[in-house]
């Protein structure tokens, strides 16, 4: 039914989820019922602890609208079927283009121990600010202004430092392209760190030959 890119039932506990993208990975297919849940829904079960959702891109380029939000993690015990869960992180998810009703963010039903931080919002649903729902949250930031280098044609590269993140501990300093974060001097948020001169990768070499 479209309903979800990545679904955890049952029992999904310590996953690590990182550094993949996410394009238009859930949607309404026709079917009575079908639609966008949330990018990664991991409910309706009876263990959801320890998992790690970090460096992702979720980019939606269609005007489906997603029902639950992007990342929902654990049950509340109404809403969404299932116990609570506890010692989630999400770190560093650029989440785009995203349309939805209310609830269009990150929504970790807890328990405790779950944190997220650093991860970044941009043109999302009109004027609805996108929620963030963990037992600490920081540094996760909704932006009005293109920050990418071409948003248009998907590259969500970012044309300068953001505001300032939450500086995180190995592996989380790592983007999704290999940049150790921080290294402009700025630990940025979402996805990519940003690249300057003093940070940017050497170009490939040309003309080599083999003796």
């Amino acid at each position: 039914w479209g309903k979800e890119a990545l679904r955890g039932a049952i029992r999904f506990s310590n996953y690590v989820i990182r550094h993949n993208v996410f394009k238009d990975s859930c949607q309404n297919d026709g079917h009575v019922g079908s639609g966008c849940t949330a990018e990664i829904a991991i409910w309706d079960g009876s263990n959801f602890n320890g998992n790690q959702i970090y460096g992702n891109i979720f980019r939606k380029t269609t005007d489906q609208q997603n029902s639950g939000g992007v990342i929902v993690v654990g049950g509340n015990g109404s809403g969404w079927v299932g116990p609570s869960a506890s010692n989630t992180l999400v770190y560093n998810n650029t989440i785009v283009g995203v349309k939805g009703f209310s609830t269009m963010g990150i929504l970790v039903n807890g328990g405790s121990g779950n944190i997220c931080s650093n991860n970044l919002y941009y043109d999302m649903y009109g004027s609805v600010t996108p929620a963030t729902s963990c037992n600490s949250v920081s540094s996760n930031t909704e932006v009005t202004t293109n920050p990418f280098i071409n948003y248009s044609n998907g590259n969500l590269k970012l044309s300068a430092a953001s505001v300032t993140g939450t500086t995180l501990s190995n592996p989380y300093n790592i983007d999704i392209n290999g940049i150790a974060r921080g290294s402009d001097g700025v630990w940025d948020i979402g996805a990519y760190e940003f690249i300057n001169s003093a940070n940017q990768l050497p170009a490939a070499p040309t003309n080599l030959k083999i003796q």
